[in-house]
């Protein structure tokens, strides 16, 4: 599945900040069998039930909640955010998480917008849509889809990077 399809999907309102939940506020993902999609699970699940909070200047804290109920787990306050991290492999995840933030950063200061008020602006969410955008940019360009997701992950950046430039009339 697409990002763009995931999102309008998975996400509350499709606005891709929030999965949706089950009426008893489950995660969509958890089924009588655990989760649907651990292999594949995004970053906030491989932290779950700790929260990553990264301010602009680089500064992170963490947080917690309590596990649903119905969500499995060995949850304690034994061991390490690092040691938890690891097992999760949740570190290729809050990477890409850091780089797409610079990207964004730098675009609310291209456009003078602020994250409340950049919706519907330049910042629309299919520009964020990494499939999308590769797939335009592999058609017009005649290259082939890269498949490697580090490798995807590098040419959408680069694409959003140039799509910035051109904001800013070649100021990098």
């Amino acid at each position: 599945m697409g990002t763009a399809a995931f999102r309008d999907a998975w996400t509350e309102a499709g606005a891709g900040a929030r999965l949706t939940r089950t009426a008893d506020g489950a995660c969509s993902f958890l089924g009588p069998q655990g989760c649907g999609v651990h292999a594949d699970r995004p970053l906030v699940c491989r932290v779950y039930p700790l929260g990553r909070h990264v301010a602009p200047d680089g500064t992170e804290r963490w947080s917690h909640v309590t596990p649903h109920p119905r969500s499995e787990g060995v949850y304690s306050t034994s061991g390490t955010i690092a040691d938890y991290i690891a097992a999760q492999d949740a570190l290729p995840f809050m990477r890409a998480a850091d780089e797409y933030a610079v990207w964004l950063r730098r675009a609310y200061d291209l456009l003078g917008e602020t994250e409340d008020a950049a919706g519907e602006g330049a910042l629309a969410a299919d520009l964020l849509d990494m499939d999308g955008v590769i797939a335009a940019h592999c058609l017009r360009s005649g290259e082939a889809e890269p498949l490697d997701i580090e490798v995807r992950k590098a040419l959408h950046l680069r694409i959003l990077a140039e799509r910035l430039d051109e904001v800013a009339g070649g100021t990098p």
